[in-house]
């Protein structure tokens, strides 16, 4: 067979990258499995597939196979673990090892490919005042530089943790390194230290980003809290890997290259020297802005690019800034916006996260952001003062099919209803998904709530914050098209039965999130009324239910029998 015809046949054996992602972070409704690691997510790339058993096995059958399912394997081997994090207290070990262990697998095939004296010359040669001997074994040659392979770099702190790294160290040593050190009679990890290990991490950095793919699609870096490899990760990377780049995105990368003097390569020269060359992403993401010149740079930077279709900013926490802090970066903020509207005939995709927009910006910079009238995904999370002279860029957005709002709730919860609602109105035609995810108490206002049902009717995926049913049947009643709702449920006033009746018939997919007790907020067989009705009227095949709350084995019985995938998390 044609190896061309043998790769398409391949690539229909990866799975489509998530697209459905809601606010906690896993795909819906096709993924429905209840692991809480695999909800994760942290990645900003449009990873192109993510890897299947079926094409590692693929692998295996013969040479020529190999040879052509390899790099499909290897592109963007880091994205396909965006989905695990370290540390996380509600992990037992065996769920921190199911994640983990594939990821350090992954690790050691390509420390194989790193020149075995590299490595070597980090162990340590005394121990207890005694000579250390190696009695290494054979090294195996790699079939192939796995690192040339790939496509995608990826570093977060998950998986460059220096902690995480050191506890799975039998994992991803390289198998000719000795089991145990000649002489003293231990095992060779009880010797290694977290300094040997932090040498190999930034060996393989240092490696990994000069061996990689001359045209390398996709670049995260992500703020690592262990700066030696974040730095090395920088340094090491040629201009010509960075040429054929189609999607960049970091934090703090600006604020390296021009505010670490100290580095023997950083500084505006170093920096131009390496991200000239870079003209045409589709996908720029920036977090932090510290200086006017990083605000000017960052504006020319994104000018330079052809054809930006989609574009992250982001700032830290607001509850976290002063108020001097906030003004600042509203001013910054004036240099880097109008840069947006060089892209505005191809931007369609728009991330603001943690900015304070304020008074400060200039009719200018307005104007720049109303220029932009192609926006179809817009995410504005944890943003603040978003009204007066803004309201004139929500009055331009009319194309808009994805919005996402996550609000700001430090000091208090800001909710900027006008800006919302023009929003609403104007995209009333187009917009199909929307999530609105914040913390409310059952006596505040429910306007903006009351302007989904009066005007967006052709919703298919809805995300709302906490709501009474009274609230919620005006969204069954108008909002037909329905496939997939997630809403709080929380307060003692739902009236299931009721709701029922009018369950959108496209609807396949409910989550009931803040559950506490089934006998207090669904008494006497409502739900399984709802459901019931849900199937006879609808299409419904899942039903998930998030919260505290005890849910009796019965539902589970009950669910099965009238053809509902019933996924509980307490």
């Amino acid at each position: 067979m044609l190896p061309e015809c043998l790769r398409i046949i391949f690539l229909f054996l990866v799975e489509e990258s998530p697209r459905n992602i809601s606010p906690s972070n896993y795909e819906v409704p096709d993924n429905t499995c209840n692991n809480e690691i695999k909800r994760n997510k942290k990645t900003y790339a449009n990873i192109p597939y993510i890897i299947t058993k079926d094409l590692r096995s693929c692998t295996l059958v013969s040479r020529h196979w190999y040879e052509i399912s390899t790099p499909i394997l290897y592109a963007y081997p880091f994205h396909n673990f965006h989905n695990i994090r370290y540390c996380n207290t509600r992990y037992n070990q065996k769920e921190h090892d199911e994640a983990f262990k594939p990821y350090y697998k992954l690790i050691r095939t390509l420390m194989s490919c790193i020149p075995e004296e590299i490595l070597k010359q980090h162990l340590p040669t005394y121990k207890f005042n005694n000579e250390l001997k190696y009695d290494f074994c054979k090294r195996a040659n790699p079939t192939c530089n796995y690192f040339s392979l790939i496509r995608g770099l990826y570093f977060t702190e998950e998986l460059f943790n220096l902690s995480s790294w050191d506890h799975y160290k039998d994992d991803w040593l390289p198998s000719y390194f000795p089991k145990h050190v000649s002489g003293l009679g231990l095992p060779l990890n009880a010797l290694i230290e977290e300094s040997f290990v932090l040498l190999v991490m930034k060996e393989f950095v240092k490696f990994f980003c000069e061996n990689c793919h001359d045209s390398s699609s996709i670049l995260e870096l992500h703020e690592l809290l262990q700066r030696d490899i974040y730095y090395t990760a920088i340094e090491s990377l040629p201009p010509k890997k960075l040429s054929g780049l189609k999607e960049l995105y970091g934090e703090d990368i600006l604020q390296y290259v021009i505010e670490c003097p100290t580095r023997p390569r950083s500084g505006i020269i170093y920096l131009y020297k390496n991200l000239l060359p870079i003209t045409n992403l589709t996908l720029f993401g920036n977090k932090a802005i510290n200086s006017k010149r990083q605000a000017n740079y960052l504006s020319h930077f994104i000018s330079s690019q052809n054809k930006l279709q989609h574009i992250i900013l982001s700032e830290g926490e607001l509850s976290m800034l002063n108020n001097q802090r906030k003004v600042i970066s509203e001013r910054y903020y004036n240099i880097v916006l109008p840069s947006l509207a060089v892209h505005k005939e191809w931007l369609v995709k728009l991330e603001f996260r943690n900015i304070h927009f304020g008074e400060v910006l200039d009719q200018g910079t307005v104007n720049s952001l109303a220029s932009i009238e192609n926006i179809k995904e817009l995410k504005l999370i944890k943003c603040n003062i978003l009204e007066g002279d803004l309201i004139q860029w929500a009055r331009s957005i009319n194309k808009l099919e994805i919005f996402e709002f996550e609000a700001l709730d430090y000091p208090t919860l800001y909710i900027p209803e006008k800006f919302l609602e023009i929003l609403f109105q104007n995209s009333s035609q187009t917009l199909v998904k929307l999530l609105l995810n914040y913390k409310r108490n059952y006596n505040q206002d429910s306007n903006i709530l009351r302007k989904i049902s009066q005007y967006l009717h052709n919703l298919t995926y809805l995300y709302l914050p906490t709501l009474s049913s009274r609230e919620l049947l005006p969204v069954f009643v108008k909002c037909q098209k329905l496939i997939y709702i997630s809403f709080g449920l929380t307060y003692n006033t739902y009236n299931l039965k009721e709701l029922g009746e009018y369950v959108p018939k496209f609807l396949q997919f409910i989550q009931f999130r803040d559950f506490r007790d089934m006998n207090d907020i669904l008494p006497n067989d409502a739900l399984k009324f709802f459901l019931q009705k849900s199937v006879e009227n609808g299409r419904l095949k899942y039903l998930e239910i998030k919260g505290n709350g005890n849910l009796p084995q019965e539902y589970f019985r009950f669910t099965k029998e009238i053809g509902i995938q019933l996924i509980y998390e307490a």
